[in-house]
């Protein structure tokens, strides 16, 4: 396994339900179980997203975790264009 990430990072979390009765209460629960594992504290996640979607044959978890490129740090995460944050992401969006 992979050394956790030292950087800041974001964390991308894409649910598949198997109904519609869920909702997506997990983020903070999955983005404390990867501490340790995925980035070395959870104080390093500088940005999140929780994605909701149905598949009754298939529900599943996919998440995405990836190192932020360098940011200013008066401006923060807000200094970083949204397309270099998710773009890469949005292909995970699409029911598999």
């Amino acid at each position: 396994m992979a050394e956790p990430y030292e950087c800041d990072v974001s964390l991308q979390v894409n649910v598949w339900y198997a109904s519609r009765r869920p909702d997506l209460a997990c983020i903070d629960l999955v983005q404390d179980l990867l501490q340790g594992y995925a980035y070395k504290n959870d104080r390093q996640v500088k940005a999140s997203m929780a994605l909701w979607g149905l598949d009754k044959g298939n529900p599943r978890c996919e998440i995405v975790v990836r190192p932020l490129p360098e940011f200013q740090d008066s401006l923060g995460v807000s200094s970083i264009p949204l397309s270099e944050i998710w773009a890469a992401d949005l292909s995970l969006l699409k029911n598999k």
